[in-house]
């Protein structure tokens, strides 16, 4: 159970974030967790004409803070990789899928070209295939979290 000290401290971190820098976007009131865009990120969504990508990442992102993350949402191309977000501190890659085909392919070039140490998952629909390949991600060394489109609750990985 996190505390008042942990949601306020969090709260600080949240309000010391830059504004010239990035976007709040989002603070959750009772787990503490927050969602911050980068402007770069922004901009580069208009520029490529990706308003969509954006937004479906942005929703990604809001259930992973709602849940007590703490979520930095970055542009695409950095010097240290292409990863979408830091989570707790942790680089991670996004993936939405509504079918379990190429996810592993996707999660391993997340890892080893994006610079990415975790992925996040939303499953667009869930059934037996989806479990088995969580359980076969994790056997790999391929650790992260998910969620099914419709509920706010997130499982590791």
């Amino acid at each position: 159970m996190i505390s008042i000290n942990d949601i306020e401290t969090s709260r600080k971190e949240y309000l010391a974030i830059s504004d010239t820098e990035w976007r709040k976007d989002y603070f959750d009131e009772t787990s503490g967790g927050y969602l911050v865009t980068s402007w770069k990120r922004i901009e580069e969504a208009l520029t490529k004409k990706e308003p969509d990508k954006l937004s479906i990442e942005h929703n990604m992102c809001l259930v992973f803070a709602k849940n007590g993350f703490k979520v930095m949402h970055y542009e695409d191309e950095k010097v240290d990789g292409s990863y979408d977000v830091v989570i707790n501190n942790l680089r991670a890659d996004l993936k939405r899928t509504k079918s379990t085909n190429n996810i592993i392919r996707y999660a391993k070039h997340a890892i080893q070209v994006q610079n990415a140490e975790i992925i996040l998952v939303e499953f667009v629909e869930w059934g037996t295939e989806f479990r088995e390949i969580v359980s076969e991600m994790a056997r790999k060394g391929i650790h992260g979290f998910y969620f099914v489109t419709g509920s706010m609750l997130t499982h590791s990985f």
